[in-house]
C-alpha cells in the first residue's frame, strides 16, 4: 500500500544508506558512534581501575603479620579462662592475663616460687604443697620437703642416682617407668641442684577414672631436687604425656623461680 518512498520513510537508516552522506552527516554519525561507545568504554575503565585497586589492597598479596607467629601461638585460651572465672577460681580479668604468674610463699617451709594463675590448692599424699589444674587433675605443681642428714646432693651420688631415688619415692613400684634426663647445675650460692625428667604409666583411682572416663594414664614429669639446711626440697611439675609440651612451658617457672632464703 505504501509507495517506495513511503516504505523507505519508515526505515530512516535505509534512507540514509540510499543517499550520499555529506561532510556534516559524516561528522554527526561519528559523534553518535562515539556517544554509543563511550558508556562501554567508561565501564571498561571503571572495571580496570577497580581491579588495580583490589590487587593493590589484596590481603593475600600484601599480607604482613602484625605480630610474630610465636606470639600468636601463645594467645591465651579465652574460653578456658572464662570458664575458670565462672567457677570463681579466677577473677574476670582480660584474657591477656590468663598466663600471668603469681607468687606462692610458704613462710613455714621457707620457700617461694611463681606459678600460673588458676591453679587450685589441694591435698595430695606425700606433698607439702600441691597445686592442681581445675579442669585437668593430672596437671599439677607439687613441692615436697623432707628431713635429711645429707649436706649436699653429692652425698646421694650422680644425677642419675638422684633420679632413681626420686622416681622410686614418687612412682608406684610396679609402674612402667623411664628416666628421660638427669642433669646438675649450681645456683649463685654454689649449691648443687639436679633436674630430673621422667615418665611412667599407671591406673587412675576410682574417683579420677569416673571423672575422666578411662582407667589408665601416661604421665610426664620434671623435678628440681636440692638440699639445704638439713632439708631435701623437691619441686615437681607434671601432666599427661599428650599435654606435656604445653604444660612444660606453663609450669616451668615453678622450677625456674624456686628459692630457699
Amino acid at each position: 500500500l505504501l509507495g517506495s518512498q513511503g516504505w523507505l520513510a519508515t526505515r530512516p537508516s535505509l534512507v540514509n544508506m540510499n543517499r550520499r552522506m555529506t561532510p556534516h552527516d559524516q561528522a554527526t554519525a561519528s559523534s553518535r558512534a562515539s556517544v554509543r561507545r563511550s558508556p562501554a568504554l567508561a565501564i571498561q575503565l571503571s572495571l580496570g581501575l577497580a581491579c588495580v585497586l583490589a590487587l593493590r589492597n589484596s590481603s593475600f598479596l600484601s599480607f604482613v603479620p602484625t605480630r610474630p607467629a610465636w606470639q600468636i601461638a601463645k594467645e591465651p585460651d579465652t574460653g578456658r579462662r572464662q570458664l575458670l572465672a565462672s567457677l570463681g577460681v579466677l577473677p574476670a580479668f582480660p584474657a591477656a592475663s590468663a598466663l600471668a604468674l603469681e607468687e606462692y610463699t610458704d613462710q613455714q617451709l621457707g620457700i617461694s616460687f611463681r606459678h600460673p594463675l588458676g591453679l587450685q590448692k589441694s591435698q595430695y599424699k606425700g606433698y607439702n604443697i600441691f597445686l592442681r589444674d581445675v579442669l585437668q587433675p593430672m596437671e599439677y605443681i607439687g613441692v615436697k620437703v623432707i628431713d635429711t642428714q645429707r649436706k649436699s646432693l653429692n652425698d646421694v651420688g650422680t644425677p642419675e642416682e638422684v633420679g632413681k631415688k626420686l622416681v622410686a619415692d614418687l612412682v608406684p613400684p610396679k609402674a612402667p617407668q623411664e628416666i628421660i634426663k638427669a642433669a646438675s647445675f649450681k645456683d649463685q650460692s654454689g649449691r648443687r641442684n639436679d633436674i630430673i625428667e621422667y615418665a611412667y604409666q599407671w591406673v587412675f583411682d576410682d574417683a579420677t577414672a569416673k571423672m575422666t572416663g578411662r582407667n589408665k594414664f601416661q604421665a610426664h614429669c620434671k623435678a628440681l631436687v636440692t638440699i639445704k639446711n638439713d632439708k631435701e626440697y623437691r619441686v615437681v611439675i607434671g601432666s599427661e604425656e599428650d599435654r606435656w609440651e604445653k604444660r612444660r612451658e606453663d609450669y616451668g617457672p615453678a622450677i625456674d623461680t624456686f628459692t630457699i632464703p
